[in-house]
């Protein structure tokens, strides 16, 4: 496969040589693009859109899945409002196809020094090089020895929203042939570890998913037995969002009936339960855990320089400092907002912009233009609260309530990639809304 990689890049050169009388005879440039998230498929559309014959581009991406991920609707997915396939987009499909190669592949080696990268399905060569391997979920955090006796969910993957919500309907068709009423509540007792975008949005997703879908269909289960613990160890719900976001969102919590321990943290849990600040324990039957992330293994094995979470450290170029075109961008990379000097939050329109700079700056340095410094803004804020309320920002613009879900709702649709992805979503969330959310079918 390695070889067939290096015969195809090669005639790819050939070509646009042949065709283009005007290009200059300095070779083709080889383009690696690592990671099919916002990142890396910003990226490819950014060059494959701007690129010019005479830059004798090779552009290459490698993932280890054949679609792009729409993440910010992963709760959504988890919890039964949206189907799976809806929010995943094939890199296959991508505008301007024949502009680039894509290669189903896992990155296990990258060497910087001899600019190539070890991939399962061979070894790449490149010019410039972006790293967009995203990042894995972190629960070092919630570690402790007795953690080996239960396995924890998280939420960065489609497996991952998938096996929360198989794990969610076993649970409640455990709980509805229990009897007692103390051992539904052991069961039926979720804790969330973690209040940020995501934690909100899924304990608010998973109060109204549990209430007005599952437990309809299990007649034997008290619902008063049931419990949501979202556990934050800041003094405030959504600390990096507008200041008048958290305490909205924090009394629409409570007044849907979710318990709020803020200034705590996981401590320790073992089969059936958690502890929390050392000083409480809580049975639970499934814990899910949001509290952070942490980059990919193949990023922190580079031996450059890195931040604690083992994120590059990257200059307002998004260039690796020791090595000239290497871009890194999104949750790999650790980029200091010049006016503050602390380090950005992670979110997927800073990918994307991030992304844009990238891409102009390779095409600049391939034409000997100046490069365009990234600069960081953050005009966009959206969390969504369950079916029927949410917070949205756009600069000083700003909605509560259903105005809010409305328009979180258009707006990601609109973001979604595939005219037919964008409908299907408006469809599963108006029939959500109409029928319920879809479910399996209990067998009692």
């Amino acid at each position: 496969m390695g070889s067939y990689l290096e015969r195809r890049g090669r005639l790819i050169c050939f070509l646009i040589k042949k065709t283009s009388p005007g290009s200059p005879q300095t070779g083709c440039r080889r383009v690696l693009i690592l990671g099919g998230g916002f990142g890396g498929i910003t990226t490819v559309k950014h060059l494959t859109r701007g690129q010019k014959p005479r830059d004798n581009l090779e552009i290459t991406i490698v993932s280890d899945e054949n679609f792009f991920l729409f993440s910010p609707l992963l709760h959504e997915v988890a919890l039964g409002r949206i189907e799976p396939s809806h929010i995943a987009y094939p890199i296959r499909k991508l505008p301007n196809r024949d502009r680039f190669t894509f290669v189903l592949a896992g990155v296990e080696e990258i060497n910087l020094d001899d600019r190539q990268v070890k991939t399962s399905s061979g070894t790449l060569d490149f010019d410039y090089l972006v790293l967009a391997l995203g990042c894995v979920a972190d629960t070092s955090v919630l570690s402790s020895p007795a953690s080996e006796m239960r396995s924890i969910f998280t939420l960065r993957t489609l497996g991952d929203a998938i096996r929360l919500r198989s794990h969610l309907i076993d649970i409640f068709k455990q709980a509805n042939q229990l009897k007692s009423p103390d051992q539904q509540s052991k069961l039926l007792t979720f804790v969330i570890s973690g209040s940020g975008y995501i934690g909100v949005q899924l304990a608010a997703e998973l109060r109204d998913y549990i209430f007005e879908n599952l437990a309809r269909f299990y007649p034997a289960i008290d619902r008063d037995n049931i419990r949501i613990i979202l556990v934050e160890e800041d003094q405030h719900l959504l600390a990096r969002s507008h200041p008048k976001f958290g305490p909205y969102a924090l009394k629409h919590l409570q007044r849907r009936g979710i318990e709020i321990r803020l200034k705590s943290r996981i401590t320790s849990w073992g089969a059936d339960y958690v502890e929390i600040n050392n000083s409480e324990t809580v049975s639970a039957g499934t814990v899910i855990g949001v509290t952070g992330v942490a980059a990919s293994s193949q990023i922190t094995h580079l031996g450059i320089d890195t931040d604690s979470t083992g994120r590059v450290l990257v200059d307002e170029y998004l260039e690796v400092p020791a090595f000239p075109n290497v871009f890194a961008l999104g949750d790999c990379a650790h980029f200091r907002e010049p006016k503050t000097g602390q380090p950005i939050p992670h979110r997927a329109h800073t990918a994307v912009r991030q992304a844009r700079i990238a891409a102009y700056n390779i095409l600049a340095d391939i034409r000997s233009q100046n490069k365009k410094p990234y600069q960081y803004s953050n005009p966009f804020d959206a969390v969504t609260l369950g079916n029927s309320r949410a917070v949205f920002r756009f600069d000083g613009l700003r909605f509560y309530g259903i105005l809010a879900r409305l328009t979180c709702l258009v707006g990601y649709s609109i973001l979604v990639p595939g005219t037919h992805n964008r409908i299907r979503i408006l469809i599963d969330w108006l029939l959500s809304v109409i029928f319920k959310r879809r479910h399996q079918t209990p067998e009692n």
